[in-house]
């Protein structure tokens, strides 16, 4: 691969678990070759789109726009899969994956959390949170429990979000409330296996910080220079490094003391995605969008 690959403009992206394939979003949906660092297709398959996954076999795309329209999408063609339904929420949190590719799960603006079968996009399981909102959709690295966040709307009569921990069979009783509303958190990022969750507070002074998600101890914190719609955070997938986009930068963090390890300048800078290996990383951008060699940007690491 090239030392770097120009993405375009893209707001959104995911790599295939073997790293060999990057789907990014932009005005259209783009599969790239990570080892030959190139475009293989380019597909338009709803307007607006807003966020992609790839299904663990890689076979797959899912996408959703900023209506909540939902399309299924066939990675090696572009092409959009047959008896796939959408039954539209509204606009919303992104789409996940879940528990070995049987099921997708989102969420809406409009308190809607649904489980749809990936087999057909029928809703199997849904709850309504009346004057609430699905911002957020975590999972682990098993993709075996997820996460919702829920946040408040203007009629609501809660003030400050929460978290609801979900595992399989999916019931009301089963979903743990994590209660992090003092925190004033407005971006949350957690590590793998979930133990760990990293935040932005969004009242001034800006800060961003780590907490224990049992304990709730804050490991540490750090200050930010700004805070804005660009503003995002990413764990690596072996849990040691964080990084946090702040004014058009992306710092890389040592995730046990938030030691900056490197940083990277790029305009317009909106998320950052890690291949599973760590090899690849992705820098979406509002602008121009990178794909990169991880050990290039994070040398002192190697």
């Amino acid at each position: 691969m090239k030392d770097r690959i120009n993405l375009l403009k893209c707001y959104d992206a995911d790599f295939s678990h073997s790293d060999d394939r990057l789907v990014s979003i932009g005005r259209d949906l783009n599969m790239w070759s990570v080892s030959e660092g190139r475009k293989v297709w380019r597909s338009h398959p709803l307007s607006h789109p807003s966020t992609c996954s790839f299904s663990d076999d890689a076979s797959r795309v899912v996408v959703k726009n900023t209506s909540g329209e939902i399309r299924l999408i066939d990675s090696a063609t572009g092409l959009p899969a047959a008896n796939f339904e959408t039954q539209v929420l509204g606009e919303g949190s992104n789409i996940i994956w879940f528990a070995d590719d049987r099921y997708l799960i989102d969420g809406s603006w409009s308190g809607y959390l649904a489980i749809r079968d990936a087999a057909n996009g029928r809703i199997v399981w849904y709850r309504e949170y009346p004057d609430e909102m699905i911002t957020d959709i975590y999972t682990n690295r098993k993709k075996s429990i997820f996460i919702s966040r829920v946040a408040p709307t203007i009629h609501s009569k809660k003030t400050r979000p929460y978290f609801l921990l979900w595992s399989l069979p999916f019931s009301d009783a089963d979903a743990k409330m994590i209660d992090m509303s003092t925190y004033n958190i407005d971006e949350a990022a957690f590590n793998s296996d979930l133990s760990r969750v990293a935040v932005i507070h969004s009242k001034k002074p800006f800060r961003f910080a780590v907490y224990d998600l049992n304990s709730h101890d804050e490991l540490w914190k750090m200050k930010l220079s700004s805070y804005g719609p660009g503003t995002c955070l990413a764990w690596t997938p072996d849990d040691e490094v964080i990084s946090v986009i702040d004014n058009n930068r992306v710092n890389f963090l040592n995730a046990r003391n938030g030691k900056i390890i490197a940083d990277f300048a790029l305009p317009f800078a909106c998320k950052v995605q890690y291949s599973n290996s760590m090899k690849y990383l992705a820098i979406c951008s509002w602008e121009k969008g990178m794909l990169l060699q991880t050990d290039h940007v994070l040398d002192s690491l190697r």
